[in-house]
């Protein structure tokens, strides 16, 4: 079994989850192989990613949409 935070770090690394990566069979994560995916990324890595970037600008947007929703409320509108 890996090691704690092992995989965890490869992910952040990577721009990925860590069940990303358990998803695609990593059990371990050497620095070699991260490097190795990362001069060489293969499609899933790719999709991946931009499923990360299309997530995480879907929240920032509802936490703006929020803060302005909350702005208005207070002025009774």
């Amino acid at each position: 079994m890996a090691k704690m935070g092992e995989l965890k770090r490869a992910a952040q690394t990577l721009g990925v989850t860590g069940s990303t990566l358990r998803q695609h069979g990593w059990k371990t994560a050497s620095p070699a192989r991260v490097r190795a995916v990362m001069d060489d990324p293969a499609d899933w890595l790719t999709a991946a990613r931009e499923n990360q970037r299309k997530k995480c600008a879907k929240q920032q947007g509802r936490r703006a949409q929020r803060g302005a929703a909350g702005r208005l409320a207070n002025w009774g509108l």
